[in-house]
């Protein structure tokens, strides 16, 4: 099964942004209860940034709401030690989030070295554990700037991955997915999602040259029905996701 898959791993790491936290917690709750309850276990987005932080401007920084009767949230005054992540034991499996925003993120680039103690338990990533990332563009800045970066880091992404599974640290990167229409997103959706399957592109090569393992969740669960908002996976397209994530990570050879 699943569970017994993971729990030969050390610690399970999920690493990327706020659409790689909801899968985090979606594994979580699907330890815990399976799919039937899959509603009741899993944290909503506010309770989300409150354990695990918040992306974008707040860089993985745990979120505090300013008072009862608002909605407003502000940044923790604690510092985040490493990087900004968060861990769980669950049903005897230990799982971790860390906060990769972006490929040009050298202090998380250091901690997927094991330089960085993360989380408040001091994890170090080590071997035994397991890597599963979803590090995405800003795909607002235009594909040629994302992409001018792109290919350079992804090279160096890949030659450390690859480099991590022969000391026992398998990983598998999950392709960003597409963004939704939205009210509040000036720039426009098409072009959004230009740069995000340019940049899927050339991640796909740089770890396939490496023999890293590549899972591309669409078209099947990408879908615009599914989503929570423009960017985010309901609760129910989360697990979907997650349990065809682990349905790679526990096959024979990456597991």
């Amino acid at each position: 099964t699943n569970k017994e898959c993971l729990r030969k791993r050390r610690v399970v790491w999920f690493m990327g942004n706020s659409v790689g936290r909801f899968r985090f917690f979606a594994l979580q709750a699907l330890m815990v209860g399976g799919v039937s309850s899959l509603q009741a276990n899993m944290k909503n987005k506010t309770e989300q940034w409150e354990v695990c932080g918040r992306g974008g401007a707040h860089f993985g920084r745990k979120q505090t709401k300013v008072s009862n009767a608002t909605h407003v949230w502000m940044d923790d005054e604690g510092l985040c030690k490493g990087v900004c992540a968060c861990s769980m034991i669950s049903q005897q499996i230990q799982l971790a989030f860390m906060w990769y925003m972006n490929l040009m993120d050298d202090r998380a680039f250091k901690a997927l070295q094991g330089l960085l103690k993360v989380t408040e338990h001091d994890w170090v990533i080590s071997p035994g554990d397991l890597l599963i990332l979803n590090i995405e563009p800003e795909c607002s800045r235009g594909v040629d700037d994302v992409l001018l970066e792109t290919r350079q880091k992804a090279l160096e992404m890949a030659h450390q991955l690859a480099q991590l599974r022969v000391k026992g640290i398998p990983s598998l990167w999950v392709l960003g997915t597409p963004f939704c229409k939205s009210a509040f997103k000036k720039t426009h959706v098409g072009t959004l999602n230009h740069v995000m399957t340019e940049y899927n592109s050339v991640i796909s090569q740089a770890m396939a040259a490496k023999g890293v393992p590549v899972l591309d969740l669409c078209p099947d669960l990408c879908k615009c029905a599914g989503y929570a908002d423009h960017v985010h996976p309901s609760n129910q397209l989360a697990a979907m996701q997650t349990r065809e994530i682990l349905s790679r990570v526990c096959a024979k050879g990456l597991s």
